[in-house]
């Protein structure tokens, strides 16, 4: 996608349920980390505690030394993370609480932001509603121009209406699948601009 996610607006990935997600999150782990942002996850069950410090290691990030000095904090709505860890923060399942946290952490960070959100999570412990509440205010009142906002999204464990407001309300849209050929597809649905060297599949 040009070099990474869109930036300044949100960016939705669409998954089958069956995808392999891990090559794709290893490689916006590590480009966030690359080019300096700070990591705010918010993570999916594929992104337990255990296996991000096995994609991080991968690329010779140490997770505690991450956690421990702000370049990484984790939101965790699945319940998959030690909490007694420095910035890992397990919030009671309503919005303000969550909005506040996430307020927070965006307010404690000097610089530019990478956030990797799991939506499902997000829309089943708080609901539809309070799920479209805090995809606004995030994208409106934390993002700056210069961060990224990427929500990862299973279309069907949500209801179609729910599915399509994050569809619509994403500026850049991909999705990935199985086809019944056994083979994984990926593909650029949606993008703010087609020009070969900006985005480009």
């Amino acid at each position: 996608a040009g070099g990474g996610l869109v930036r300044g607006t949100g960016v939705l990935l669409e998954h089958d349920g069956r995808a392999n997600l891990t090559v794709l999150f290893n490689a916006l782990l590590r480009h966030g980390l690359e080019t300096d942002d700070t990591i705010i996850l918010v993570p999916t069950i594929e992104l337990r505690e255990s296996r991000v410090a096995q994609l991080l290691d991968g690329h010779g990030y140490d997770i505690g030394d991450l956690l421990s000095t702000g370049r990484l904090a984790v939101v965790d709505l699945v319940g998959t993370w030690d909490d007694d860890r420095p910035n890992v923060f397990t919030p009671a399942h309503d919005p303000e609480t969550v909005m506040d946290r996430l307020s927070r952490l965006y307010n404690d960070i000097d610089g530019t932001t990478y956030s990797l959100v799991n939506a499902d999570a997000i829309v089943h412990t708080l609901g539809a509603d309070a799920a479209r509440t805090v995809r606004y205010f995030t994208q409106a009142t934390l993002l700056d121009s210069e961060s990224a906002l990427c929500h990862v999204l299973n279309p069907n464990t949500v209801d179609d209406q729910v599915a399509a407001f994050y569809r619509d309300s994403a500026e850049q849209a991909l999705e990935t699948w199985i086809d019944d050929d056994g083979v994984q597809y990926l593909s650029l649905r949606k993008s703010p601009c087609g020009f070969v060297g900006t985005t480009s599949l």
